[in-house]
């Protein structure tokens, strides 16, 4: 078997981590993008696995937010599934643009 090579870091070694271990929803929604863009029947059991395996997930950044938000508006479009993984982006969107607005800030929000 030949090992391939990726060229972007989260698509390495589990993706990052998060707190509780290696994330594989960012690697799992990839792959479930693929197979639907591909013509998998989302009642594929693959397929309801692989999501089974994305709400499993903790995930904090960005990029696997982005990933599993499009994969659930091709998989359920319209659901509050896909609503929650949208909503989710957009507010971890909206505290980076915070961030980049005013850094070192600390938002009333996210005060003690």
């Amino acid at each position: 078997m030949q090992i391939g090579r990726t060229h972007n870091k989260y698509m390495q070694e589990g993706f990052g981590n998060t707190q509780n271990g290696t994330n594989k929803a960012a690697m799992t929604a990839f792959v479930s993008i693929a197979m639907i863009e591909a013509g998998v029947e989302k009642t594929d059991k693959s397929l309801v696995d692989a999501f089974r395996c994305i709400d499993s997930q903790n995930y904090q950044d960005g990029y696997t937010a982005s990933l599993v938000a499009y994969a659930y508006s091709l998989y359920t479009p319209g659901s509050s599934r896909a609503r929650q993984a949208y909503n989710t982006l957009m507010n971890m969107a909206k505290g980076m643009y915070y961030n980049i607005l005013f850094p070192g800030a600390i938002s009333i929000s996210h005060q003690k």
